[in-house]
C-alpha cells in the first residue's frame, strides 16, 4: 500500500514536471514564430524595396539635355529627310586621365558652348541642314580640316575626350577625330576650353559657374555602371528569395512542433485526476496509520501475556493445577 502511495506521489510530481516543461518549450516556440514572422516581413520589406529599384533601372532613359522647342521640331525634320545625324555628348566619353572635377568643368563649358548636344554631320549635308527652316534651330558641327592646322601646337580635346563604341564605321570615326582635334584644351586657339572651365570661341570668351555636375558625357560608362546595378538587384532578389523561402520552412516545422505540444500537453492527465490520486493517497495513509495504531495495540496486549505467563510459570513451582484459560482471564 505505502508503495502504491508513493507511486501516485512520484506520478503527481511528474506530471507537473512534464507540465512545466510544456509550458517552457511553448513559450519558446512561441518566441520562435514571433522572431520569424518579423524576419519575414522585414525580409518581404527589402525585396520590394528591391524590385523597385530594379524596374527604376530597367526602365531608366539615358539623360538628354534640355532642348528648344525649335531645336526638337528641326531634328524631326531631319528624320523626315532621312538626314543621319549623331548627338555630340552621346558619341564621346570621358578620357581616364580626367578627374571628377574636370569632367563637371568641362562638359559644363561645352554645354554652354552649343556643342555638348551640338548635331556631327557629315559634309555632304551642310547646306542642306544650315538652310533657313521656319521654326527650326539647331548647332552643327563638320570636321574642318583647315582650323586643325591653325592649332598651335599643344593639347586638344582629342587628349581628354575618347570615342564610345557606337562610333563603329571609319567615316564617323574621321569626322568625330577632325572635330575634337579642332578643339584645343588649356591651350590658345580660336576655339579653347582651358581646365578652369573657361572657353574661347574667336572673339567670344566665357565662364562657367564651377557647380555643374556632368551626366551627358560617358554613356558608355553609365550603361556598364546600370547593368551593373540591375545584375546586383537581380542577385539580392534571388538571395531574398531564398531567404524567405528557409524562413517559410522554419515557419511550418515551428508550427508543427506547436501542434504536437499541444496534443501532448492535452494528453496529461487533468488537474482532477491529479486531486482525485491526492485524496486517495491521504486516505491510505490515514488507513495506514490506523493500521499502525491497531498494530501497536496488539503488541502491547501481546506483551502484557507474556509477562503473565512468566508470572504463572513461577507459581507452578507450587502449584501445577492451573489451566490455560486462566492466562486470559
Amino acid at each position: 500500500m505505502q508503495n502504491r502511495m508513493k507511486r501516485h506521489l512520484i506520478s503527481q510530481r511528474f506530471v507537473r514536471r512534464l507540465q512545466m516543461c510544456g509550458s517552457q518549450k511553448n513559450a519558446d516556440i512561441e518566441s520562435g514564430l514571433s522572431a520569424n514572422k518579423a524576419e519575414k516581413e522585414t525580409t518581404e520589406r527589402e525585396l520590394e524595396e528591391v524590385k523597385a529599384e530594379l524596374s527604376e533601372w530597367e526602365n531608366q532613359k539615358e539623360p538628354q539635355p534640355e532642348r528648344s522647342e525649335a531645336v526638337i521640331r528641326n531634328r524631326q525634320r531631319l528624320d523626315a529627310l532621312g538626314i543621319p545625324y549623331q548627338e555630340f555628348y552621346k558619341v564621346i566619353e570621358f578620357g581616364n586621365n580626367l578627374d571628377e572635377e574636370d569632367c563637371n568643368r568641362l562638359e559644363e563649358a561645352l554645354l554652354k558652348m552649343g556643342i555638348l548636344d551640338a548635331l556631327v554631320i557629315d559634309e555632304q549635308y551642310k547646306e542642306q541642314v544650315l538652310h533657313l527652316e521656319q521654326g527650326c534651330e539647331d548647332h552643327y558641327l563638320f570636321s574642318c580640316k583647315n582650323v586643325q592646322k591653325e592649332l598651335q601646337p599643344g593639347k586638344s580635346l582629342l587628349d581628354v575626350l575618347e570615342l564610345n563604341e557606337e562610333v563603329n564605321d571609319i567615316f564617323s570615326n574621321q569626322r568625330l577625330t577632325g572635330i575634337l582635334g579642332s578643339i584645343a584644351y588649356d591651350n590658345e586657339s580660336m576655339i579653347a576650353v582651358a581646365e578652369d572651365g573657361t572657353y574661347r570661341m574667336g572673339v567670344l570668351a566665357g565662364t562657367v559657374t564651377g557647380e555643374y555636375e556632368a551626366g551627358y558625357l560617358g554613356t558608355k560608362a553609365r550603361e556598364r555602371h546600370r547593368q551593373a546595378k540591375i545584375e546586383a538587384c537581380r542577385q539580392r532578389i534571388a538571395e531574398l528569395e531564398e531567404i524567405l523561402q528557409q524562413l517559410e520552412e522554419m515557419h511550418r516545422k515551428l508550427f508543427e512542433r506547436k501542434v504536437i505540444l499541444r496534443r501532448e500537453y492535452e494528453n496529461l492527465p487533468k488537474d482532477t485526476d491529479m486531486r482525485e490520486a491526492l485524496q486517495m493517497m491521504r486516505a491510505e495513509e490515514r488507513a495506514c496509520e490506523q493500521i499502525r495504531s491497531e498494530s501497536d495495540k496488539l503488541e502491547e496486549r501481546i506483551r502484557e501475556l507474556i509477562e503473565i505467563l512468566k508470572e504463572k510459570k513461577k507459581e507452578s513451582t507450587g502449584n501445577c493445577g492451573f489451566s490455560v484459560s486462566d492466562l486470559f482471564l
